[in-house]
């Protein structure tokens, strides 16, 4: 008897590959002005 995966197994992420070409502004999580939410909440 031989034990065997029924599926590949998934590959592993491998973090940190756009360590530094990436920049997040420092606005990043400051509200949406009032048109783009508008838009998003379909007003």
């Amino acid at each position: 008897m031989r034990i065997a995966w029924l599926q590949e197994p998934k590959r592993r992420i491998k973090f940190g590959l756009l360590k530094g070409k990436l920049t997040v502004p420092t606005d990043f999580d400051a509200p949406l002005p009032d048109d783009v939410l508008a838009g998003f909440e379909g007003r």
